[in-house]
């Protein structure tokens, strides 16, 4: 029998008369990677945080090694050999990767700093991960993926015997991933535990041993990794059958061209050369690796990235410039961004502000209609199933699924004829990724068109009419999904090996 590490018992947790958790049991053994997963909401952030010191007030009880503990603070938790990895990047932007990792833990000599040891140490431990990153590099300088590499970094540094990881690989590209299992099964190796918290579940059957569900706040099952599939867990997450890995089948599109581009190359970057065309009721896919330059094709047609001169832009057969989001969004076109925390939504205003902020930047009167505003924000939470309060809540305060819930109510609240989704469906639960696919699915039979920017090749050969291929900077392939489902291997394949400056013209 395997030595239980941590063993938590009855947990239950409210706010403000809310319950979040109800009787909870859960147990982590000795060099076992446990996977906890469930929908937004469920109540997993909130039980990892019961463990890590941050919730203080619950019932229950939690065992450390067999011994009753009730920690005070995340310190008092660090000091008896728990880290966490948080979903949120809580970094310090303005200091270097070295002295982030080791915050609150500074090598001295005497009463100084000694940074130059601690720049070295910090490489040394960075190398030993395999991890691209310097450790003289400000935080603030790092794309989102080396900084969630900085934080794992932080958490092995702190020799903790029991480590959770909270959506650790949301920003990392494929073979970061592979990199990060295998510092995981080094961890497990030497005896350390963990706790792991995934949406993407094709992981969770890569590394753990056993998977616990939570659906709204409440225990749903344990179950060992090999003994059961992710069909299973789904089911078990939704409170239903779910069916994974859905083909949506549209008929081809037989409209009129309504987004056209040519000769659109990145102001500073590597982005180069981009053409292609995108039809009314038509969903094209861009798939390519991390850093391929998606983001930016996304950015540069929206106006919220520089351009080079030559470039053209057609949209609905007119030519736009396209040299600013508000030229952009007076045009009805309309950009979800990969980040909703900074450029999405305003997490600090009320619900009803977010949705509010497109529909008063398009309205031509100076006049505002409160009253009219109210109704399409209460019309849209309807339409896209927002689990809210009320409309006067902050956006910070509802789960990931919901908060993009938010980001897209702001745009479908008027009239679109392009959406542009960047990762629409990154660190959202499996019952907020369907609904997104199938709001999408939608939107392209009634006419809009929709330019979907993914990590997950699952999401572009199941949901996509047609699929471009980016790689560093240039189309390298444009698939067509209509006739034959473009397989993951194919999709796979073109993104990694294509020749080099073998970009498509697809104006032809």
């Amino acid at each position: 029998m395997r030595e239980n590490v941590l063993e938590m018992k009855h947990i239950s947790k409210d706010f403000s008369g809310v319950t979040v958790l109800e009787e909870i049991d859960f147990t982590l053994n000795r060099g076992e990677v446990h996977a906890l997963v469930g929908a937004n909401g469920a109540g997993k952030s909130t039980l990892m945080k019961i463990i890590n010191g941050i919730w203080v007030r619950y019932s229950g009880e939690v065992f450390l090694n067999g011994e009753k503990v009730r920690f005070k603070n995340p310190v008092d938790a660090a000091k008896r050999g728990i880290g966490m990895i948080h979903q949120e990047l809580d970094l310090t932007p303005n200091l270097t990767v070295a002295e982030n990792i080791y915050l609150g833990r500074e090598t001295c000599r005497g009463l100084m700093m000694d940074k130059r040891k601690m720049t070295e140490e910090a490489q040394r431990l960075l190398d030993e991960l395999q991890f691209d990153v310097k450790a003289r590099e400000k935080v603030s300088s790092l794309p989102t993926a080396k900084q969630q590499l900085v934080l794992i970094a932080r958490t092995v540094s702190m020799e903790a015997s029991l480590i959770i990881m909270d959506e650790p690989t949301s920003s990392l590209s494929i073979s970061e991933i592979d990199n990060l299992f295998r510092v995981i099964k080094e961890l497990k190796d030497r005896g350390i535990s963990i706790i792991y918290i995934s949406h993407f579940l094709e992981e969770i059957f890569k590394i753990a041993d056993r998977v616990t569900v939570l659906r709204n706040g409440r225990l749903i099952g344990t179950k060992a990794a090999g003994k059961t599939d992710i069909g299973e867990v789904i089911s078990m997450m939704v409170g239903e059958k779910h069916q994974h890995d859905k083909k949506y089948i549209r008929e081809r599109p037989s409209g009129e061209v309504r987004l056209e581009v040519s000769r659109m190359s990145q102001m500073r970057g590597q982005v180069r050369d981009i053409a292609f065309k995108v039809h009314e009721g038509e969903i094209l896919g861009i798939a390519g690796v991390l850093g391929s330059g998606r983001t930016e094709i996304g950015k540069m047609i929206f106006g919220a990235m520089k351009k080079k001169p030559g470039y053209k832009i057609y949209l609905n057969g007119e030519e736009c410039g396209m040299r600013s989001p508000k030229e952009a969004v007076n045009h009805g076109m309309a950009f979800v961004s990969e980040n909703r925390k900074t450029e999405g939504l305003i997490m600090t205003a009320s619900l009803l502000s977010n949705i509010a902020l497109v529909p008063l930047a398009r309205q031509k009167t100076p006049w505002v209609n409160h009253r009219r505003l109210e109704k399409t924000a209460a019309d849209m939470g309807s339409r896209m199933s927002l689990k809210y309060s009320s409309m006067g809540q902050t956006a910070d305060s509802l789960s990931g699924g919901n908060q993009q819930k938010i980001v897209l109510s702001k745009w479908l609240a008027t009239d679109i004829s392009l959406l542009i989704l960047d990762q629409p469906t990154r660190g959202i639960d499996v019952g907020a990724k369907n609904e997104i696919y199938v709001l999408a699915d939608e939107l392209a039979r009634k006419g809009t068109s929709i330019i979907y920017i993914s990590d997950e090749l699952e999401e572009l050969y199941n949901l996509c009419d047609r699929i471009l291929v980016i790689k560093k900077g240039q189309i390298v392939a444009d698939m067509d999904n209509y006739d034959r489902q473009v397989t993951k291997a194919e999709l796979f394949e073109k993104m990694i090996t294509d020749r080099e400056g073998e970009a498509v013209d697809l104006l032809d």
